[in-house]
């Protein structure tokens, strides 16, 4: 049976557009922790209302103890591990890593279900001490009884290091929960001429290209640091060179989240979808020369903003999207973001709404294959 262990609320940063963070500062994470409960039961899942294997991020799940059910809403599988290891002159020490889920209650409270219990006789650690012919895969526990001889190491201290380091990284999964952003410095079209999209304000208007200038409703920003982007790639911006989609298309490198979608514009379009004009997702064009993955930027500020409806806009030149208020996007806001656009916005959030897309969609495999189908024919992706 699976074990689940709360933590305070404010011990881990849960941002579905970043991983999340485990905030420690001078205190061990173990010392944090509540102590693990063993579930004596299946864990069921609404609306499904039965046994569950996986549950969707979202959805609420119950899971049974002792002492009372819990409560707590899915946010996705993740993995604590430390980003580097703990290299001293005479031990090197890194935390194995630790696969689970993790929930988080109406109330804040964050929880993780492992399949063991985490405590010092559960967590384990890759020791190496060359001098005492140590290389083997301990508990903390067994770590801190190690006979040392007249080594003189600190291992309290090692453990305590360690657990401070731990982080939590999100599973990348197959679907798209990532939203669509721009990174600062991306220029976007206004009535007045462009303007740097992280000096765009709600209230400003934007150059749409189907409805002239639209007011922005609501605008959302996060920073990535170089230590977030190394332990998830996939969140990696995708840069798209000036000319890589046609000639002057964009007119500078634009550089957007891989989820950020990008018109085409062509006959093989036409063929392929039955429209001359589709969004595709900017990492579906990573088969272009001059489309890339953005691997020089230390940090990255990802910035998106919502019209009252998905509209197309000019950024650097190019048609690419405003924020897509569809289910999955609105799934990975932060709750402050949606309780804030729920204040603004409220009928995206009515029963039966459904965000109508500017262009058609078009999913992952076939992106990649109307690509290539233009690189076959040599054909520019906006013509």
């Amino acid at each position: 049976m699976p074990y689940i262990t709360e933590a305070p609320a404010s011990l881990v940063t849960l941002d579905p557009l970043l991983d999340p963070i485990v905030n420690t500062g001078d205190i061990g994470v173990l010392n944090q922790f509540g102590t693990s409960q063993e579930s004596t039961g299946p864990l069921t899942s609404k609306p499904n209302a039965g046994q569950i294997d996986v549950a969707d991020p979202g959805e609420t799940v119950t899971f049974p103890t002792a002492s009372g059910d819990i409560e707590a809403e899915y946010v996705g599988a993740v993995t604590l591990a430390n980003l580097d290891a703990t290299v001293l002159a005479l031990i090197t020490v890194q935390l194995n890593p630790i696969e689970g889920h993790v929930l988080q209650a109406g109330d804040g409270t964050t929880y993780f279900v492992t399949d063991q219990p985490l405590d010092q006789g559960n967590l384990t650690v890759k020791v190496q001490i060359p001098l005492l012919g140590i290389d083997a895969d301990l508990t903390l526990t067994e770590l801190l009884n190690i006979d040392l001889g007249i080594l003189e190491i600190n291992l309290s201290g090692i453990v305590t290091d360690l657990l401070n380091t731990a982080i939590l990284t999100a599973t990348p999964s197959d679907g798209d929960l990532a939203v669509q952003c721009f990174t600062s410095g991306t220029l976007i079209d206004t009535p007045d001429g462009p303007v740097a999209v992280e000096a765009l304000r709600i209230g400003d208007l934007v150059v749409t290209c189907d409805n002239g200038p639209q007011p922005i409703r609501w605008i959302g920003s996060v920073t990535l640091s170089a230590a977030q982007l190394a332990l998830a790639p996939h969140l990696r911006p995708i840069r798209i060179c000036r000319g890589a989609l046609g000639p002057d298309m964009p007119s500078a490198d634009l550089v957007v989240s891989p989820q950020h979608r990008i018109l085409v514009r062509s006959r093989i379009a036409v063929r392929m979808f039955g429209t001359e004009e589709i969004l595709v997702a900017a990492k579906q064009l990573l088969q272009l020369d001059g489309v890339e993955v953005a691997r020089d930027l230390d940090e990255v500020e990802y910035v998106h903003f919502m019209c009252d409806q998905h509209e197309c806009v000019i950024s650097n030149g190019a048609v690419t999207e405003s924020l897509y208020a569809g289910p999955v996007a609105l799934r990975t806001l932060r709750p402050a973001e949606l309780a804030e656009l729920k204040q603004l916005m409220p009928q995206i959030f009515e029963d039966g709404h459904e965000a109508e897309p500017a262009r058609v969609l078009t999913p992952g495999r076939k992106s990649r294959k109307l690509v290539q189908r233009h690189l076959d024919n040599g054909q520019h992706l906006v013509s």
